[in-house]
């Protein structure tokens, strides 16, 4: 009853769930349903924390195991009229001396060190991650992860290699710290576009890792020193589809950037963490802005985006709370309605997909 009222103290509708009293047919008959739809696939990173990686597959073992580890789910929502916005909460409670209870109780706790270089006009797409780095193996789950969603292969090469010097330093950090930020391009009619994507992490020695990547990287692919200022080393990579990207390394960070081809400006990263941002993680979407940005790529999301006109803002909220992890969601009524109406085009395309049929 405690944990309902911290969510209906907040919420306008509050419910609470379970897991692990599901019976054991119940239980298995749920399993049996997502491995089926999701499919079986041995070694899945998962992990026994309760957070769902985006990855292909599904281990029955794994999600068996998160089931009985979790005590309660509790969802929340509300609609506040005074400021049109809408208020999504989830909260996962462990049970009690389990692993993914202890996992989540000593994520929090790191003060965010890294911002994201300003960027003429607003980021469409925000992120920021500052926890604990608790467990070595969320590592290589993360690792798995990103590799699993890589289908270019000189890409994914590249990534393989950067990830063999980046997963060590971090490790040595003890804190997994990232900022991440998607723009539109600023040419989106002089061919195909791309979007302006930074990727910044924490690591232990950024000397270190300048010298690792210099004798671990193809040269004929990469440019060495290409600049330097207030600290920061600068060094080109041609990475396709993404064309050039600047790896900007400081003390204790490193940074990812696409530029333009005759880009030659290189400067020291300077920035802050995101507004109001509170650990463990945040993440700021804003939709129009998004969607200019992937419009010059796929001709039928240009259409999609084209007929829907998408507006509004969606934040993202990730903390650590007693035994267990909370996650909010807040969008404006712009957004709402940007999403009822892609859920409607899709509908409509199923159905057009299952009358061809």
């Amino acid at each position: 009853q405690d944990m309902l009222r911290s969510i209906t103290s907040h919420l306008s509708v509050g419910v609470k769930l379970f897991p692990s009293r599901l019976p054991d047919t119940l239980k298995e008959s749920f399993l049996n349903t997502a491995e089926q739809g999701l499919g079986s696939q041995e070694g899945s990173p998962g992990q026994q924390f309760g957070l769902a990686l985006p990855i292909s597959g599904f281990d029955k073992d794994i999600a068996s195991e998160s089931l009985a580890q979790t005590e309660a789910l509790l969802f929340g929502l509300a609609i506040d009229k005074k400021t049109d916005r809408i208020f999504l909460e989830s909260r996962t409670i462990f049970a009690e001396g389990g692993t993914a209870g202890t996992f989540w109780a000593t994520a929090g706790g790191v003060e965010p060190s890294l911002g994201l270089p300003p960027q003429e006009g607003q980021y469409a797409l925000q992120v920021q991650i500052a926890q604990n780095l608790n467990d070595a193996t969320q590592l290589e789950a993360m690792e798995k992860a990103l590799l699993s969603q890589i289908k270019q292969d000189q890409l994914r090469a590249v990534v393989q290699k950067l990830s063999a010097v980046i997963l060590p330093q971090i490790s040595e950090y003890r804190a997994f710290e990232l900022v991440a930020g998607v723009a539109p391009p600023k040419n989106q009619n002089e061919g195909q576009a791309v979007p302006t994507v930074v990727l910044g992490m924490g690591i232990a020695d950024g000397s270190a890792m300048a010298e690792q990547l210099k004798g671990l990287l193809d040269e004929t692919d990469v440019e060495f020193d290409v600049a330097e200022d207030d600290g920061f080393s600068f060094h080109d990579i041609e990475m396709m589809p993404l064309g050039k990207v600047t790896l900007a390394i400081g003390d204790k960070c490193i940074y990812a950037m696409t530029r333009a081809a005759d880009d030659s400006e290189y400067k020291a990263i300077t920035g802050h963490a995101i507004d109001d941002f509170r650990p463990i993680a945040a993440a700021n979407v804003r939709l129009e802005s998004l969607f200019d940005g992937i419009a010059g790529l796929p001709p039928e999301m240009a259409m999609i985006v084209e007929n829907l006109e998408p507006q509004g803002e969606v934040n993202l909220l990730v903390r650590p709370i007693t035994r267990g992890l909370a996650i909010r969601v807040t969008a404006d009524g712009e957004a709402v309605q940007t999403g009822a109406a892609l859920t409607a085009l899709g509908v409509v395309n199923l159905n057009s997909l299952l009358k061809l049929n």
